[in-house]
């Protein structure tokens, strides 16, 4: 007898006879079973022979023989299968199940797959089995082996350089910041920047270079195929500077009113290269004491400037000329009182001229220390008689008149 391997004995208790006298009869026992895959003799254990009557006549027969008979169990087909699986890179490593089919009920084995690849490639995925409660001689085996493969990352990965501002200082204003979207959980990255901006505007903060780093912080950039950068923006804005001159004040002297300026708020590099320089007057004058700026090789463009602006103010300087009742004895020539002046600035000299006959004048100029020359003529007579001394018209030889506040 023959069957495929099920976990239960193979018997067969059949007996054929060959050889009896017609109406003779047998009875025969077996005891021979094969369970496990193989062969055993299926041998007849017992056995007697009966008349027609049922008697026991065995002993009547002296040339019996028996012959074994053969049990075959086959082993039983069983597979085990490993799934193929795929996925793009992730950084994780791409396994997948493996299955038994075909063990007896109540048989039992300890499988695993073995297979695993974490870089982009292909690898069988391969098994691991126990025989822990079966007979791997009752089974004919088949694999089914299947293949992990990871294929090129085509996500969207996207490096984003990040943007920074401030105020312009003259420092170079930098972010090596660089965020990143689409990397898978546990991948990591390494990225350089190569943005500068010093000077009050804006440009681009780039991302140089970068690298896609594993668990192992091995370089896996070559795995993902969509990777895009974004350029962040560094801006500088302008820096305010505070600008202001003073406001001053006197009564002509014929030396410059000179104001003063300050400006704050440059850089200390700056500071030490811009050169202001205030406004100034001599003459009579009200004006707004503005400046004059020499950049000195800093950049103008870096500041915004607000003002303050002081007045200069130069009031004429006072001057008084009197002249006073003269009198005195005929002479044959003009004559005329000698005037006096006095000024709150003592800085200057009364020089008498000869007599302007034809103006009947005596000419006087007053010379200021700082050079200019007042002129004015003092009326007087040649006869005798009563004349009105008088101040005639007072010009300027030398300077403006203007300067002066004449009384």
């Amino acid at each position: 007898a023959e069957k495929v391997y099920d976990g239960t004995p193979l018997f067969d208790t059949s007996v054929t006879a060959s050889g009896l006298p017609e109406g003779f009869s047998f009875t025969a026992e077996v005891e021979s079973s094969q369970t496990n895959a193989g062969e055993s003799d299926n041998i007849v254990s017992a056995y007697a022979i009966l008349n027609a009557e049922g008697a026991d006549v065995t002993e009547n027969f002296t040339n019996i023989a028996t012959v074994d008979g053969l049990l075959t169990v086959y082993p039983a087909p069983v597979t085990i299968a490993t799934e193929s699986a795929g996925k793009p890179y992730d950084g994780l490593p791409l396994t997948a199940p493996a299955a038994i089919i075909g063990l007896v009920d109540g048989e039992t084995v300890d499988l695993t797959a073995t297979g695993a690849i974490t870089n982009v490639g292909m690898a069988d995925n391969t098994y691991e089995i126990v025989w822990s409660g079966a007979n791997p001689e009752n089974y004919d085996l088949t694999e089914e082996i299947g293949t992990l493969e990871v294929t090129i990352n085509t996500d969207p990965v996207v490096f984003t350089a990040a943007s920074a501002e401030k105020v312009y200082n003259g420092v170079p204003l930098t972010s090596a910041e660089v965020t990143v979207e689409g990397l898978p959980e546990g991948v990591t990255f390494e990225a350089e920047t190569s943005g500068s901006q010093t000077d009050a505007g804006t440009s681009e903060n780039t991302v140089d270079s970068y690298k896609i780093l594993d668990a192992e912080s091995q370089d896996v950039t070559e795995y993902f195929s969509n990777v895009t950068t974004v350029a962040g923006t560094l801006t500088v804005q302008h820096q305010s500077v505070t600008i202001t001159t003073s406001s001053a004040e006197k009564v002509f002297d014929g030396t410059p009113l000179i104001g003063s300026a300050v400006i704050t708020g440059l850089t200390s590099e700056d500071q030490a290269r811009v050169t202001i320089t205030p406004t100034s007057i001599t003459n009579v004058n009200i004006v707004s004491n503005h400046y004059t700026i020499d950049w000195g090789g800093a950049d103008a463009s870096n500041y915004i400037i607000e003002e303050t602006i002081g007045t200069l103010t130069v009031t004429p300087l006072p001057v008084y000329i009197s002249v006073s009742d003269y009198s005195y004895p005929y002479r044959g020539y003009y004559q005329a009182s000698i005037p006096t002046v006095t000024s709150d600035n003592p800085n200057f000299t009364l020089i008498g001229d000869d007599w302007i006959r034809e103006d009947q004048y005596n000419r006087w100029h007053i010379a200021w220390a700082w050079g200019d020359q007042l002129d004015f003529g003092v009326s007087g007579g040649l006869d005798v008689g009563s004349y009105s001394c008088y101040v005639g018209e007072i010009t300027a030889s030398s300077g403006d008149v203007n300067n002066y506040f004449i009384t």
